[in-house]
């Protein structure tokens, strides 16, 4: 088990991180990291994580990955790193429930309640989500099949924030007094934290607020104080997640996490709540003590910098990150349900001379009508993404022969053949498409990508405004080469 240092060629080829002695140290300017434990069988899952998580930054603070095969090196890994945030975990390893035999382990035996468990499974029909979530103390689940770029960091940073917001939790309940119980500690802060705070009773009826809890979501305590919490409830929750969350509260007598909040404002507000169950003294009744920030803000910036980590700025496209994340999920779904798609490699004709002689300006414009018209071409199953300055992919699914698939290739060289009109200026370029078919061509997604680029080069070799699809005598001849030094 060893750390990686990601490493992404942002400007040509796609290719995983190669790990070198330096890697597996942390650097100096990255004294605290988040650590993710990755507990996977399956060497493809290290390499994507590593490759999605490369530049991946929460709180200024970057992943230190530690790698786990097993369910006894993950425990090893646990008890020589305590401070794991995350772990990001399959169920079946070297058994059907090695995975949650695992959280078994790192819950009660090493009783490490705090780091966050996200469930990757390949197999999601073999459990209920919400009953395993709930048994097991898990934070998270999802299908290998359908985890994006934009659910995996979502789901990461919603855990780390989790985590952050525990051990901020412990930090403060170390410099509380020892002998100072939770009622106590709750009175003492009542007033001047600026948390919204209430106490609700064993009917759900608000004992009392806070200032703060009047602050955050506009309600007096007037107001609130005799009424059931209910006037609180926003419609944007899932009232299965609602549910659940509620029995591990009233079961465990603890829960911390996000949802959505009704403010007197008219906007509901997204909010980190944390919640315990009171024991009152001498009597028999129980007593409901929340607290919550509003999150709002914070996940709107996270919804931007998403969109800035897997989305093209120019052209709104999905970006090489993205694309390959999609990728990776077409060959998924391809094993799983045996259907083909094809992989489209589709690099501009004479765009430079034009970019050359008009300018960056009319450029830029020429582009982001290019991914319009050849988005036109595709469905919205499909894929269209920008990886470079004037290179696009395609990832056409469902493609039952290769006349299905010449026929939208043709569609897109038609589409960009056609004059463009920038400022009243009439333009005229073309695309050279390279294809390749998955499982058909090949089975290893660096070839199937290598090999698509070398049918494009023979596709300007051709003549240009035209595809190819990859032969193997393509592979090793000096097609790429020579185009390279043409005008495209």
């Amino acid at each position: 088990m060893m750390a990686i240092d990601y490493m992404a060629n942002a400007d040509s080829g796609f290719s995983f991180a190669e790990e070198t002695e330096d890697s597996k140290h942390l650097g100096p300017d990255d004294t605290h990291p988040w650590k993710i434990l990755v507990v996977d069988d399956e060497e493809d899952i290290h390499q994507v994580t590593r490759m999605v998580l490369g530049d991946y930054h929460y709180l200024g603070r970057p992943a230190f990955i530690i790698d786990a095969y097993s369910s006894e090196q993950a425990i090893e890994a646990m008890r020589e790193h305590p401070d794991v945030a995350l772990i990001l975990l399959d169920v079946i390893m070297e058994s059907d429930t090695a995975g949650l035999e695992l959280v078994e382990v790192v819950r009660n035996k090493l009783g490490n309640s705090d780091v966050r468990i996200f469930i990757r499974t390949g197999q999601p029909g073999m459990f209920n989500q919400y009953q395993i979530a709930a048994q097991y103390n898990i934070n998270d689940f999802k299908d290998k099949a359908n985890l994006t770029v934009e659910k995996l960091f979502a789901s990461i940073t919603t855990l780390l924030r989790e985590y952050s917001g525990l051990q901020e939790m412990r930090q403060q309940q170390k410099n509380l007094q020892n002998n100072i119980d939770q009622l106590k500690a709750l009175a003492s802060l009542f007033q001047e934290t600026s948390l919204a705070t209430l106490v609700l009773d064993d009917q759900y009826r608000i004992k009392t607020v806070n200032p703060a809890f009047e602050k955050v979501t506009g309600f007096s305590a007037e107001y609130a104080i005799g009424r059931r919490a209910d006037f609180l409830k926003s419609n944007h929750n899932d009232e299965t997640i609602l549910n659940a969350a509620w029995e591990n509260l009233l079961d465990s007598g603890s829960w911390e996490g996000e949802l959505w909040c009704a403010t007197k404002f008219l906007n509901d507000i997204n909010i980190r709540l944390s919640a315990s169950v009171l024991k009152v003294t001498n009597h028999h009744h129980r007593e409901i003590a929340m607290q919550f920030s509003d999150i709002t803000d914070i996940k709107e910036q996270e919804r931007q910098l998403l969109e800035r980590a897997t989305r093209d700025p120019l052209t709104s496209l999905p970006n090489r990150n993205l694309f390959l994340d999609r990728l990776e999920n077409a060959i998924s779904l391809s094993e799983r349900g045996g259907q083909s798609f094809a992989l489209l490699f589709i690099d501009l004709d004479y765009f430079k001379s034009v970019n050359d002689k008009l300018g960056h300006k009319y450029g830029d414009q020429l582009l982001i009508e290019v991914a319009d018209r050849m988005n036109q071409c595709l469905r919205r199953s499909d894929t269209l993404a920008r990886v470079g300055g004037d290179e696009f992919t395609a990832i056409v699914t469902n493609t039952s022969n290769c006349t299905h698939i010449e026929i939208i290739a043709k569609k897109i060289n038609v589409a960009v053949a056609k004059p463009f009109y920038l400022d009243g200026k009439e333009v005229r370029i073309a695309c050279s498409i390279g294809i390749r078919r998955y499982p058909d061509d090949a089975q290893d997604i660096e070839y199937l990508l290598h090999t698509a680029d070398l049918a494009m080069y023979h596709a300007k070799q051709k003549g240009r405004n035209t595809s190819s699809f990859f032969l193997p005598e393509m592979d090793g001849d000096t097609t790429e080469e020579s185009c390279k030094d043409a005008d495209s």
